[in-house]
């Protein structure tokens, strides 16, 4: 199952906008898409709560939707992230590890 918040989708249609070849419209499809396929998890926390341990604060939010998701694995070219590796029981590794994994 896939896991992410209304943070992490908005960062995404975001992002989309500025891939080559990425309309406005297609950024908004692909967005739909990835939110019908999730489970959109909305954690519950406070100010104190919140993870605070990657060098681009902008990760942390990664880092929570797997914590609060309960998550096994957070797959991910990040390379900060990456760096992490394992976070509360929540392995980091690359998609190329997880299919290895699998294999």
């Amino acid at each position: 199952m896939h896991l992410t918040t209304h943070e992490i989708l908005a960062e995404i249609g975001r992002t989309l906008r500025y891939l080559p070849g990425f309309t406005d419209v297609l950024a908004y499809e692909w967005y739909c898409d990835i939110a019908a396929h999730s489970e959109i998890i909305s954690p519950q926390f406070s100010l104190l709560d919140r993870i605070r341990i990657c060098r681009d604060p902008n990760d942390n939010k990664f880092l929570e939707c797997a914590v609060w998701g309960h998550a096994e694995y957070l797959i991910s070219r990040d390379r900060d992230l990456l760096s992490i590796a394992d976070f509360r029981g929540v392995q980091i590794m690359s998609p190329e590890r997880l299919l290895a994994l699998l294999r």
